[in-house]
């Protein structure tokens, strides 16, 4: 009831305000009531003119601002209930409860509807307290954190005990339910939004509602999958009637916004749940842990553009892609999965435009985040790891500019200094050392002894900083659920190996081939899951084949078949693996071998010149 006479309240100052715009005279007309102002004095002083409301939407968020303000004056440690009563929430998740129901079907009653609808509004109004409170000046972290915590214990169970059972009665059934539909995406966004809302001020809050993001994610597919149950239906009756309004036309601006910011919820939580289920189901297994992050990365880089395509398509005065995106930060978090440059080879599956691309929209995200939703100001790792996946973008991807890419580097070399926590500071630091040392050993003329110092320097100080020293507070990634232990210890074992090839890259430049072997050997031991060191180790045992100071042959053919599994879409052990058979006389399976790399790379040159040797 407290509820409904605060919305009655609302929409009476509303309409009051309407009317008094609709009756207010033009102020420019001269007549009767009215005071003529000097020309002098109109020219000697500016009038500051506030901005007034001129529709009804917004002079119903200038109020709802107002009122919700007033609502978290009040509150105090004792008095969080006045966010929002859980009466309504606790009596129909306790319909769950009951044994004798079958299922939902048997309580499905306007009743019920009603409840639905009157939930919703609670929870819309918890979310928009949450960005109301985070926009007021001065807000301070724990404040912001205390309204969304607040926010979260209210839909939790629901989520819990409520929607999980009703939404295992499937998509058709949850189609023909619409206010049981919108009560879960409702639900869900809530969720999602709070966790990146909270991700840069409350270490501690995204760790509590791990298993809560496991069943938003399911939420959000099954009603994903009743959306488009309910588009079919739709689409049905407009053929009936014959419309001649097409369905793109015939969709409301207010539901251009819905599936906008439906779209980015969906987008946001597979994220996390793609990063979590690797984490959980492969924790033990470093190779199908790689393999999972890989397959992760593929992923966010082709949701990227499937994002963009729908943000166009539904894009609306009300609501655009950057704003909606940066309410989940779906954006930064599809950025860091594609990346993934702590953990794999970056920007795996990107061109140098779609990295640059991913890498706009998550800047965009941040300060659109700031700027529409109040959003506290990005921590300062949140800062680095984007300059940091420019660095690699522009130093890494064919195109790049190398300069910006070193700019960039010593950039971070410098913020890092800032960062109170030793383990993180010390991780990203080692990756801007490696960095530098590929820049080095790309250069014209290379500058092996350069590289070889920087890559030294960064295996010393990894040295140091063994995966023990981090916690699930310290993690070197600052997006839940990238905070983990055992993904730290995947960034330590991958650093780690890419310090070892890159001085092994800087001895065979100089002519040490025996300690190039012997550090080569090592990346595959601390890292056995990584595609590149195996294949630097496989070419490297090639070479000294070919040229003879080496009959390992069996050993060159198993490592060079083993990189060829581990890297099936890349094109150079397929290639290498041609060489191999071709040196042996087996020209079938070298023909096989160059083809299989001319399809993942058509101008890939040494598979081209075997097949032409051929």
């Amino acid at each position: 009831l407290g509820c409904m006479a605060e919305e009655s309240d609302v929409w009476i100052e509303v309409l009051q305000m309407h009317r008094a715009m609709i009756n207010r005279k033009p102020e420019s007309t001269s007549g009767i009531g009215t005071k003529s102002i000097s020309s002098k004095k109109a020219s000697t002083k500016k009038a500051v003119v506030a901005p007034v409301a001129s529709t009804k939407e917004e002079m119903e968020r200038l109020t709802r601002t107002k009122v919700y303000l007033g609502v978290y004056s009040k509150l105090d440690e004792s008095n969080d209930a006045l966010l929002s009563p859980v009466s309504l929430r606790d009596a129909v998740c306790r319909l769950m409860a009951v044994e004798e129901l079958e299922s939902f079907s048997c309580v499905s009653t306007d009743i019920l509807r009603d409840c639905h609808a009157l939930l919703l509004h609670q929870v819309k109004r918890l979310g928009e307290i949450g960005i109301v409170v985070q926009k007021k000046k001065g807000a301070k972290a724990n404040d912001i954190g205390r309204v969304w915590r607040r926010a979260l214990s209210f839909v939790s169970p629901l989520v819990e005990n409520y929607l999980k059972v009703v939404l295992s009665e499937g998509a058709d059934f949850v189609s023909l339910h619409k206010s049981l539909r919108s009560l879960a995406e409702e639900c869900c966004e809530l969720v999602v939004a709070s966790c990146w809302m909270c991700e840069s001020i409350d270490v501690d809050f995204n760790n509590e509602v791990s298993t809560l993001l496991h069943l938003v994610n399911s939420c959000l597919s099954t009603c994903k999958q009743a959306r488009a149950i309910d588009g079919k239906r739709r689409l049905e009756e407009m053929k009936r009637d014959e419309s001649v309004v097409s369905s793109k036309d015939s969709v409301s601006s207010a539901d251009r916004k819905d599936s906008l910011l439906f779209q980015c919820t969906l987008a946001a939580s597979k994220c996390r749940a793609d990063i979590e289920c690797a984490l959980s189901e492969h924790a033990t297994d470093q190779e199908k842990l790689i393999d999972a992050l890989t397959a992760s990365a593929r992923r966010a880089t082709a949701a990227t553009s499937t994002l963009m395509k729908v943000g166009s398509e539904l894009r609306s005065s009300a609501l655009g892609l950057s704003s909606a995106s940066s309410k989940f930060g779906c954006s930064y978090l599809q950025f860091l999965s594609a990346w993934a440059g702590l953990c794999l080879s970056p920007w795996l599956f990107c061109t140098l435009g779609q990295a640059r691309t991913i890498l706009n929209s998550a800047r965009e995200s941040i300060s659109s985040g700031r700027r529409n939703w109040g959003r506290h100001p990005p921590s300062l790792v949140e800062s680095i790891l984007l300059d940091l996946g420019e660095a690699d973008l522009e130093g890494g991807l064919l195109g790049g500019f190398r300069s910006a890419s070193e700019k960039l580097y010593r950039k971070v070399l410098i913020a890092v200094e800032e960062i109170t926590n030793e383990y993180i500071g010390g991780m990203l630091r080692v990756h801007c050392l490696l960095g530098l040392a590929r820049l080095a050993i790309a250069s014209e003329p290379s500058d092996g002894s350069s590289a070889e110092e920087l890559a030294r320097d960064a295996l010393e100080s990894l040295e140091s900083l063994g995966p023990s020293c981090a916690d699930e507070r310290s993690a070197s990634l600052c997006v839940y659920p990238w905070r983990s232990q055992v993904l730290n210890g995947l960034v330590h074992s991958y650093h780690v190996c890419a310090s070892r090839q890159l001085v092994a890259e800087a001895c065979v430049r100089s002519s040490r081939p025996d300690d190039a072997l012997e550090f080569l050997t090592e990346a595959v031991k601390d890292f056995p899951g990584n595609f590149e060191a195996a294949l630097a180790l496989a070419s490297f045992n090639l070479r000294t084949v070919l040229d003879g100071t080496s009959e390992n042959d069996n050993s060159t053919r198993t490592l060079l078949l083993k990189s060829a599994k581990m890297g099936k879409t890349k094109a150079d052990p397929f290639a290498l693996l041609g060489i191999w058979y071709e040196r042996k006389g087996d020209s079938a399976r070298a023909r096989g071998c160059y083809q299989k790399a001319l399809i993942l790379n058509p101008s890939h040159p040494v598979a081209g010149r075997g097949l032409s040797r051929l």
